[in-house]
């Protein structure tokens, strides 16, 4: 399992020292050892850099479950295949693809 995570090389180092990507990595395992089926995640890239946002990315490909993700993140956004696009009005639309022009979603000012 920690090779599906890309962390069999770290089997024996203790958390503190791995590298933020592989202790988002790690901490994505143990959701799923834990029997989690769905991950919520609200802007889980924004205090990464890239290379950490890069291996969550990885970990949560690996995943099994669903993951459900509150994201701004354009380049994080391009990995996953369902989106929900909520609307000022309370509607909900689901969406091929995410929206990110301002033009495409109205907003009550």
């Amino acid at each position: 399992m920690l090779d599906r995570y890309g962390l069999a090389r770290s089997g024996e180092q203790t958390f503190d020292s791995l590298s933020g990507g592989q202790q988002a990595r790690f901490q994505i395992l143990m959701l799923e050892l834990s029997g989690a089926t769905l991950l919520l995640l609200d802007e889980p890239t924004d205090n990464l850099d890239l290379h950490s946002a890069e291996a969550l990315e990885e970990g949560l490909a690996a995943f099994e479950g669903t993951v459900l993700a509150v994201t701004h993140d354009r380049w994080f956004a391009r990995g996953f295949d369902r989106f929900l696009v909520f609307g000022s009005d309370g509607r909900v639309q689901e969406s091929a693809e995410p929206v990110w022009d301002e033009a495409r979603v109205r907003r009550a000012r």
